[in-house]
């Protein structure tokens, strides 16, 4: 027992009965008690937010919890296509990614000359064909700390780029807003 929480998007071509119609037979097919939702879609009709995540926020921001539902509109660009900037920092963090990962999980002693490898932290040593990066024993990393640090700083890198590509992506969809389309983000929560 416990509730289940469905976040949708509709088309705003739709009409508030459709959308709630659609909602509150899932609440009645999926819900152990086959009962309706026990409260009604608060719409949100006044507010249009520039994107799904604003939307989300939104929900969370204004969700009383305990059975609540809620929608609001949003836009969003079907088709939008992203400049070659965006593309460029997209091919840069697939880069960054596949450094990160490639250094990150190669085992660091795989060629190494000798049989037994040492843990600083717990002083075990350890036969070099049996590990990976990690002491068996305290799961302590074996690996020097340059390598540690060189990881540390791919990730990090990684991230940048991660965020650069999320305020340029909005920067773009905001310049086009003109062209989204709108929806509604439906928030329902009901008995399970």
């Amino acid at each position: 027992m416990g509730h289940a929480i469905y976040h949708d998007s509709f088309s705003t071509d739709m009409s508030r009965n459709e959308i709630f119609n659609i909602v509150n037979q899932r609440a009645i097919e999926e819900g152990d008690y086959q009962s309706p939702l026990h409260k009604p879609v608060r719409w949100y009709e006044d507010t249009c937010l520039n994107s799904l995540e604003e939307a989300t926020e939104f929900i969370a921001r204004n969700d009383d919890g305990w059975y609540d539902q809620l929608a609001v509109k949003y836009k969003h660009q079907t088709d939008f296509k992203p400049s070659g900037r965006l593309e460029e920092l997209n091919i840069r963090l697939e880069r960054a990614q596949y450094a990160y990962c490639e250094l990150a999980d190669t085992p660091h002693f795989k060629n190494h000359s000798s049989n037994f490898i040492g843990c600083k932290e717990c002083g075990s040593k350890l036969a070099r064909e049996y590990i990976q990066n990690r002491c068996p024993l305290c799961r302590a990393d074996l690996r020097p700390k340059s390598v540690q640090e060189r990881i540390q700083n791919l990730y990090e890198k990684a991230e940048d780029l991660k965020q650069s590509i999320k305020s340029q992506e909005n920067k773009e969809r905001s310049q086009q807003l003109d062209k989204a389309k709108e929806f509604w983000f439906v928030k329902t929560e009901f008995h399970v």
